[in-house]
Formats: C-alpha cells, structure tokens, sequence
C-alpha cells in the first residue's frame, strides 16, 4: 500500500523486490509496480537499507550528502563521466601553467 502523495517520489515502475529510500523509510516494490514501506531506519536510510551512519544526510535517491565534512569527501563516489571531465580539466590547466610560464621565461631572457 502506498501513503497519500508518496507516488510522486516513488518511480512508477520497478523491479520486484528493488528496495528505495525515502526519508528514513525503507520502500519496496512488489508485484504491478506497487511501493509498500517496509521498515523505518533508526539511523539513516542509504541506498535501499537502514545505516548506522550518523553524519550527513540521506537525499531521496538513497545517496549519502556528507554535509559539513571534508570538501573532498565523497569525491571518489562521484559517477565516472563527471570524474573524467574533472581530470580533463586539472590536466589543462596544469598545460596552461606550464606554457604560461615557459612564455616568461622567453620574454624575460630576451629581456638580457
């Protein structure tokens, strides 16, 4: 059974058995694309299931947001594309220090 406004959070179509965060609920799907909560989390509900996690929150895709940690943490998590364009762009910008200051040391042994 679903709760009153719950189906537009919940996907309209799933697969037997996958299992979706909303809150701290634990949310399963059973026959016909049907959403039942299953469980409540007493922590934090991350990815499907119940986490003794205590710092950050659980958005409602079942992703951890590590708010107020590390710039850094959960960079590792991030999807590959997103990953690759990062490192795209650190190896470019280090390409255009390294010509940036090759160009000043032309200018400055023409300068003698």
């Amino acid at each position: 059974t679903q709760e009153c406004g719950i189906q537009k959070i919940l996907p309209s179509e799933c697969s037997e058995g996958e299992t979706t965060c909303v809150g701290n609920d634990v949310w399963q799907c059973k026959e016909n694309n049907d959403w039942e909560k299953i469980e409540t989390c007493s922590g934090q509900c991350i990815a499907g299931s119940c986490s003794n996690v205590t710092s950050g929150e659980a958005n409602i895709s079942g992703q951890q947001n590590e708010s107020g940690s590390s710039p850094f943490t959960g960079f590792l998590s991030l999807d590959r594309t997103t990953l690759m364009y990062a490192a795209i762009a650190i190896v470019i910008i280090i390409i255009l220090i390294y010509l940036l200051s090759r160009r000043g040391k032309k200018s400055a042994g023409e300068k003698k």
